[in-house]
């Protein structure tokens, strides 16, 4: 199959391009090892989804989210990365957006800080951060978190998932991994549910118009319970 895929280089410049892959999740894997991260790829898998499948469709790929979950980097034993209080930020969603697009950038006065914030939201597109000569022990991992800008509503939120966030990352470097392990966990994690986001998507679509109304609920409800976006009012 031929599949059309779209992503952000390291200058935020949008390009696309086309792979053969037996799957969908086949050509993200193939396009990863590129060392390309899209935050889309477009095409039909050779066994068309219907709208009966659509509970297995989200059991499978949630399947898939946990094995990239506890998957270690290379280390021999490393703790998996629960998630924690990682959910959809509330409030100003302009605001929100616009956090999102910056990269929360020099939010909060830690550098690693900022770098966690990109993951807070699960699904969203993020290009991964350079997190070469960060450091950090489980006492630093302790310390308040800081803003370095005005607080409101939104960044208390954000704080606090940064805050669960940190405790997985000090059991993470407990149990032997690094730093660096940590944020290719993040980045897999971050693949997969957007994935698993798009699928919801494309089994909206292919439901029935008479049918959609109960579909939409439903698999609002499967996202929300992974802290996932639901599906855009925009559709039909």
């Amino acid at each position: 199959m031929t599949y059309q895929y779209y992503y952000q280089t390291s200058k935020n410049e949008n390009r696309a391009g086309t792979i053969k892959a037996r799957n969908r999740a086949d050509a993200y894997a193939l396009l990863r090892k590129q060392g390309i991260r899209p935050y889309r790829v477009a095409g039909d898998d050779p066994v068309r989804w219907q709208p009966w499948a659509a509970g297995a469709a989200i059991l499978i790929l949630v399947c898939a989210t946990i094995g990239a979950l506890v998957y270690a980097g290379t280390r021999p034993r490393v703790a998996s990365v629960p998630q924690g209080m990682r959910t959809q930020l509330a409030g100003d969603t302009a605001f929100i957006a616009q956090g999102v697009a910056e990269g929360w950038a020099g939010v909060f006065s830690n550098r690693l800080d900022n770098a966690l914030a990109l993951y807070a939201q699960p699904g969203w597109n993020v290009i991964p951060p350079d997190v070469s000569g960060l450091a950090a022990t489980e006492e630093d991992l302790r310390e308040p978190i800081e803003f370095a800008v005005a607080p409101r509503a939104e960044l208390e939120q954000l704080r606090g998932i940064v805050k669960a966030m940190r405790a997985d990352l000090a059991e993470y470097i407990r149990e032997g991994g690094t730093i660096a392990d940590y944020f290719r966990v993040l980045d897999e994690r971050q693949d997969r549910e957007r994935s698993l986001g798009e699928k919801a998507r494309e089994t909206y679509l292919r439901t029935p118009e008479a049918q959609r109304a109960r579909m939409r609920r439903d698999l609002n409800v499967r996202l929300k319970g992974m802290g996932l976006a639901p599906l855009p009012q925009e559709l039909p």
